[in-house]
């Protein structure tokens, strides 16, 4: 019997401790790897190196990673962790996950931009079919810069596998006086309101008798302003992009006139003081917590005297807030400067500015001025503010005392991009001289753009004695030819402006006493054919806004993200349109390419046609592609400076400021510029401009819609497999059979 029993122990003990092993097994510890830029990254650069950046500006980053020749193979959970350069850093609205995906749409992992600073990427099983990985993750929302950047030039070093690989960040001052952002939060009620934040002088100028305006139901008619929640403290920078609230401005300082959709704020001693002025709006709860709706406002700035046209220097600044199901969410902010003009009335031996030149002023396209009876002042001068984004042409109607009238169209440019006034100059001649004067323009042939630098040659082919004049167009593209005689005239362009071909048409025009200043001329000039080196080949794009089109007025659209394809719809680069609207992309060797656009500027919808073309042998250069983006209905994408403000109003403690893309093409980087976007997919492009995008094969395409913020796991330490509550439940079960085994058996033994 006792035999017996032992060899029925001995299966028993056997038999258990197979399911032991392998119990232990399964449990054991399964490291996740953990790579880092120098493991996987095999390049890393800024997107748009040639673009200038304020601090408020999201920064476009691309990074290629590469397992080819390394041995690695990666593995579901290993993660690869890229530390950004003491430059950049993570913006508010980082946090926010995007999905990695394979040449077959496959999703193998996903990427998210962290708070510490670090992007990170967590793959999954997917991964595991292939063998070599490459591929591109191109953010271009959620990096920004950090106070580690000094104004000017920076050297921005990424690590990677094959050494440091430099990029160089442009960092100038924002040129923005006033800036707007809100925080969704809830009253002690529970009621949900948004706290606004306006930050007003940031550049802390000398700026006396500041005006603030508040209407929050212009932009959002959701909007409810509460009387009395208006707070104003004087504040200050204590970094690039954070700022302390100071003391509480007491009431005699300051002048505030309620109404029931906002208020007036006047402080007439404002000097060089920072202000930050808090005010409170409600919003519909299903509104608040439905994830979706964006909430608008405006705010206006004013300052100073009013000008020779009757208004004073103007600034407004936008915020929009995106509803959130946790009722706590940041929202984006913006500087939008409209554009200004400065006239400065000259006699023609430019010695002496001219007082009562009287003007009007139109918009390209509109027969009637949007402005009359201009007057320069004893200076000279007309100053006009207030001025949206288009071209525009003085016409003198009534010369000073003692001159001639010179009734051609004196024309310039408003980009809507920078808060400097354009500077342009008007000429008479005296009365009583035989003299007259011609404006010569030089335009870019396809786009209108004004190009500065073309030289003309005037000779007179009715008066041998005169001495010819060689003359250049400024930086608003004209040229002011004064003190010609009365007689015949050709105008013959001799050096075309750099990139451009020589334009060699002669104009001819007639300088008499009944039209002593003749209509102005325009040059128009093509893009330069030279041919590229190495026998490769460049296609340009200018980007326009569609409304300004419709009125003949060629606006180009700064911030607009563009993805160039092959036929085959693989990507080849992402693009970014310049301050003019421009995009050009040099050594592409001859087939079929388009472009698509994949991120619209702010305040612009999404246009997603493909622009097609086809390079041959035959092409040099292919001109403008030409297109175009209408303006949201819904007055959205306001890009720019977003703080994130106490929401008590009260003051203290510090802010930092959470900034996106500058409204005004900085864009955005990338762009002013709202805060970047995502390059799509080709063949199934999406509007949504909230995500990052990155894939395994280097295609790019869409990312994941966004969830919920989300903090990537940058920890490098190992990480474990758990055991399940089964598993632990059985292994507990047989030890104990086991010991119960033992007991009986000993016992046994001793009977």
């Amino acid at each position: 019997m006792g035999k017996n029993l032992r060899n029925i122990f001995t299966i028993v003990v056997a038999t258990l401790g197979i399911f032991v092993a392998a119990l232990c097994f399964n449990s054991t510890k399964v490291s996740a790897a953990a790579y880092t830029s120098e493991d996987l990254i095999s390049s890393a650069q800024i997107v748009n190196q040639d673009k200038t950046y304020t601090y408020s500006n999201t920064v476009g980053v691309q990074y290629t990673w590469d397992t080819t020749g390394t041995g690695i193979q990666i593995k579901d959970g290993d993660t690869l962790t890229m530390e950004l350069p003491n430059e950049l850093r993570a913006k508010s609205s980082a946090g926010v996950p995007f999905d990695i995906y394979d040449g077959e749409n496959n999703v193998i992992g996903q990427a998210v931009v962290n708070k510490d600073n670090t992007v990170t990427i967590t793959f999954n099983e997917n991964v595991e079919k292939f063998d070599d990985h490459t591929g591109e993750i191109n953010i271009l929302n959620g990096i920004g810069i950090s106070d580690s950047a000094i104004v000017g030039n920076n050297n921005v070093e990424f690590p990677t596998m094959n050494g440091n690989q430099s990029s160089n960040l442009t960092v100038i001052e924002s040129e923005n006086n006033i800036s707007k952002s809100g925080k969704l939060t809830t009253d002690e009620n529970g009621d949900h309101i948004i706290v606004w934040t306006i930050l007003a002088n940031r550049r802390a100028l000398d700026l006396d008798n500041m005006n603030v305006y508040e209407d929050v139901t212009q932009r959002d008619p959701n909007l409810t302003y509460i009387p009395g929640s208006v707070v104003v403290n004087k504040a200050h920078w204590t970094g690039n992009n954070q700022y302390q609230k100071d003391e509480l401005v007491p009431n005699s300082e300051y002048t505030l006139n309620e109404n029931e959709n906002g208020f007036h704020l006047n402080i007439p001693d404002s000097a060089n003081q920072m202000y930050a002025i808090t005010l409170k709006t409600k919003v519909p709860a299903d509104l608040a917590t439905n994830g979706e709706y964006v909430f608008k406002n405006q705010a206006q700035m004013t300052w100073g005297e009013p000008g020779t046209d009757g208004e004073t220097v103007r600034e407004s600044a936008s915020g929009s807030v995106t509803s959130d199901i946790t009722g706590d969410n940041s929202g984006s902010g913006s500087g939008n400067i409209n554009g200004a003009v400065k006239l400065t009335k000259i006699s023609d031996d430019s010695e002496s500015t001219l007082a009562g030149a009287v003007y009007d002023l139109y918009k390209v396209g509109n027969d009637t001025p949007i402005k009359t009876g201009l007057t320069t002042d004893e200076n000279g001068q007309i100053n006009v503010s207030g001025l949206t984004p288009g071209d525009y042409y003085f016409k003198e109607t009534t010369p000073p005392n003692g001159y001639q009238l010179n009734d051609t169209e004196i024309p310039f440019r408003i980009s809507g991009n920078t808060a400097t006034p354009v500077s342009i100059e008007g000429k008479d001649d005296p009365v009583g001289e035989q003299l007259g004067s011609i404006i010569i323009q030089k335009i870019d042939l396809e786009t209108g753009e004004k190009l500065p630098g073309a030289t003309f040659v005037i000779k007179s082919t009715s008066n041998p004695k005169f001495e010819p004049k060689t003359v250049t167009t400024d930086e608003n593209g004209i040229v002011h030819v004064s003190d010609l005689p009365y007689g015949h005239y050709i105008a013959k362009e001799v050096k075309a402006p750099n990139g451009y071909t020589l334009n060699d048409k002669t104009f001819e025009f007639e300088i008499s006493a009944e039209d002593p200043t003749p209509s102005l001329i325009t040059f128009e000039n093509e893009k330069d054919n030279e041919e590229l080196v190495d026998g490769n080949f460049s296609a340009s794009l200018v980007k326009f806004d569609t409304d300004e089109m419709e009125n003949d007025n060629y606006i180009g659209v700064p911030g607009a993200v563009y993805g160039l394809y092959d036929a085959d719809g693989n990507i080849i680069g992402s693009y970014m349109t310049d301050k003019n609207g421009h995009i050009t992309v040099d050594d592409l060797v001859p087939g079929k390419y388009y472009f698509q656009e994949t991120l619209p500027p702010n305040g612009y919808d999404l246009n997603d046609a493909k622009i097609e073309f086809e390079i041959t042998d035959s092409d040099i250069d292919l001109g403008h592609l030409i297109t175009s983006d209408p303006k949201t209905t819904t007055g959205g994408g306001d890009g720019g400076n977003t703080e994130n403000p106490d929401t008590d109003g009260n003051g203290g403690g510090g802010n930092t400021e959470k900034p996106g893309t500058d409204g005004n093409g900085n864009e955005n980087n990338g762009g002013n510029e709202g805060d970047g976007g995502l390059i799509t997919n080709p063949l199934d492009p999406d509007n949504n401009s909230n995500n990052n995008n990155g894939s395994g094969t280097g295609n790019t395409v869409d990312p994941s819609s966004p969830k919920p913020p989300y903090e990537g796991n940058t920890d490098e330490s190992q990480t474990y497999l758990p055991q399940t509550g089964t598993q632990s439940g059985i292994l507990v079960t047989i030890v104990g059979l086991l010991a119960l085994t033992s007991i009986l058996y000993f016992r046994r033994r001793k009977v």
